[in-house]
């Protein structure tokens, strides 16, 4: 492909444009039967795929559901490898040998390829299949192994994207799976219910609503960063995942899915600031890893730091997952809630090792970003500026972060945001969501500065 003759400017618009007008345009570059066969190779359901396609409303006609059906089954690999389905015979209860495997399981297909690629690097078998082969990146060399012989230090073959802890903590707690209100991990099994489970439970179990101010202090919930990149070895199952003595088929299996060891753990009794340093250091060592907040600027950084700026295109900077709750016209508690500066000030009380990391961990992001000299670029400039990136402004600093939305503009559009929601009055704030903000006065507010948003708060 050649190099886009837009500027990015022109594709993203400086990064203004909705994140409405983002998703629309990334259907235009990434059409919904390529989507649909996309899910369907990748192992999900057709009766998912209609579900979501009727439901969602995302296509206008049931005859049109029906079409993209028959496109996702053409190349949809064969039931009993599909998720939902996927036990043998069609086993909805997911019983069989080759049902779509839980968090920490290596699936069979995995367990397989694991056992050819290592005889492929020992040397044992030439005769290891094609696919295997395929597999595996040649540099030319007698003792190649698997591709990480190009890129062997630690984290280098690793990438990830950051985003703010504030937007991220109130963004989790609306989205479905990460918070106790759907308990899609069974954290607390018998205090937190997964929808799926209310019924089995007395009313004052099941119609328990946690609010987000309870959310925010929740163990399991909080420095989730930290805990992510600087806690990790405390998972037994990333111990064996990593361990040199175990041998080469006890690993494949405990690092084909590491999702049992996610954040959502209670470390309370022993997290520390010595592991927000180890969760810098470790992302320092990641090849690749961006900001959300800085979504334009990280894809150019993701294609010097991998060669590939030669071949972007206008849909490599199209954000295509807008939130549910950021999508409604009028109310929107989540944007209300995101510019609320007590929730502000609270979460970070709760969060601040999270902070700690991600303003680090951002100065490392800009130094790359400098040495790669893409911050002479006037769009990215312009990104970095209105977010408040790469300059005094502190991410670790309750009153950089807190006070943007403490200045009289901010609590003016903080105001209207929430006097859209006209069903819901302090008394219904505080009992769904425990926060009801009254600033103070006029008077009484910090002054404006020049920009009075906080980074990744709409």
């Amino acid at each position: 492909r050649a190099a886009p003759k837009q500027s990015l400017t022109a594709i993203a618009g400086d990064g203004r444009r909705s994140q409405l007008a983002l998703r629309a345009y990334s259907y235009g570059t990434w059409p919904l039967e390529r989507r649909v066969e996309f899910f369907a190779q990748s192992g999900v359901s057709l009766r998912e795929l209609r579900q979501r396609l009727s439901q969602k409303a995302v296509v206008p006609t049931a005859a049109e559901v029906d079409r993209l059906v028959a496109v996702a089954a053409r190349v949809a690999p064969p039931q009993n490898a599909t998720y939902g389905m996927s036990g043998r015979g069609g086993d909805p209860n997911n019983n069989g040998p080759s049902r779509f495997p839980r968090p920490g399981e290596a699936t069979p297909g995995a367990r397989r390829c694991a056992k050819a690629t290592r005889r492929l690097v020992e040397k044992t078998d030439q005769s290891t299949t094609t696919t295997a082969r395929r597999l595996l990146l040649s540099g030319g060399g007698g003792d190649d192994v698997p591709c990480c012989v190009r890129r062997s230090a630690v984290g280098a073959n690793s990438m990830t994207m950051l985003r703010n802890p504030l937007v991220r903590a109130v963004s989790a707690y609306f989205y479905r799976g990460h918070s106790p209100n759907y308990d899609n991990y069974r954290l607390r099994p018998g205090l937190w219910v997964h929808p799926n489970d209310r019924s089995k439970y007395p009313a004052a179990i099941s119609r328990k609503r946690w609010t987000l101010r309870e959310f925010i202090w929740l163990d399991e919930y909080r420095n989730v960063l930290t805990k992510m990149f600087g806690d990790s070895t405390a998972c037994q199952q990333v111990s064996r995942c990593s361990g040199t003595r175990a041998s080469a088929s006890s690993r494949a299996g405990a690092c084909s899915m590491v999702t049992g060891c996610h954040g959502y753990r209670n470390a309370s009794s022993y997290l520390a600031s010595t592991h927000a340093e180890t969760a810098v250091a470790n992302l320092e060592r990641h090849a690749f890893f961006g900001l959300l907040e800085a979504y334009n600027a990280s894809v150019l950084l993701a294609a010097h730091t991998f060669g590939v700026q030669d071949i972007l295109d206008a849909d490599d900077f199209a954000q295509a997952r807008a939130s549910a709750s950021l999508k409604r016209a009028s109310c929107s508690p989540q944007k209300v809630l995101r510019r609320d500066a007590t929730v502000c000030r609270e979460t970070f009380a709760a969060h601040v090792l999270d902070h700690d990391v991600f303003e680090r961990a951002h100065r490392v992001f800009c130094r790359r970003v400098r040495e790669a000299q893409l911050d002479r670029r006037p769009d990215v400039a312009g990104e970095f500026r209105r977010n408040k990136l790469c300059g005094d402004f502190s991410f670790a600093d309750p009153d950089h972060v807190c006070g943007a939305l403490e200045t009289p503009s901010a609590i003016a559009h903080f105001l209207e945001l929430r006097s859209q929601c006209t069903a819901m009055d302090k008394a219904g704030w505080l009992r769904q969501f425990g926060f009801y903000w009254e600033p103070p006065e006029p008077g009484a507010a910090r002054p404006d500065a020049t920009s009075s948003a906080t980074p990744g708060v709409s």
